[in-house]
């Protein structure tokens, strides 16, 4: 094996004096042919094309989203609301939960209110049609033993805020 290895360098020498060109143009062809031979590195597909129509309603949720140096304002506009419906607020609770995933951030509200039946539902109707990013995550409405009119509310908002950086 070490003759024949030996035999052949000597060839490759001998062609090399006698014959450059042709040695180089052999190598080439090698190289190219083993990088043209190569097998590519499988491309990574999306299982689905990009639907038109979820493009458009993700972009037209994102335009809904609030900005995070709105959030306080808007926050203050829904107690505004509220007693501008003539609820009175109790003590809130405030918590961020995030999807950095999506793109946002739920800033959620517990609200107890105080007030009549009707309040609330006035309440309920101009905040979420005066604020698109925002939902009613959850809503309990009692009525205290012996009052026809005053009712106690605990309701959990959600404004939706754009993520930072986003």
């Amino acid at each position: 094996m070490k003759a024949e290895l030996t035999a052949l360098f000597l060839d490759l020498q001998l062609v090399w004096k006698n014959r450059p060109l042709w040695l180089g143009l052999v190598l080439a062809l090698l190289v190219t042919l083993a990088v043209v031979s190569r097998p590519e590195p499988p491309t990574v597909q999306s299982s689905a094309p990009e639907d038109p129509r979820l493009v458009h309603a993700y972009r037209a949720f994102q335009r809904l989203l609030i900005e995070p140096g709105a959030l306080a304002i808007a926050q203050q506009n829904v107690l505004d609301q509220a007693r501008e419906a003539g609820l009175e607020p109790g003590v809130i609770e405030y918590a961020e939960e995030g999807e950095p995933a999506q793109g946002f951030v739920r800033a959620v509200m517990r609200l107890p209110l105080a007030g009549t039946y009707a309040g609330v539902r006035t309440f309920l109707e101009t905040s979420l049609a005066k604020q698109p990013a925002l939902a009613v995550r959850q809503l309990s409405i009692e009525r205290p033993e012996g009052s026809e009119r005053f009712v106690r509310a605990e309701i959990t908002l959600e404004l939706l805020v754009a993520a930072k950086g986003s």
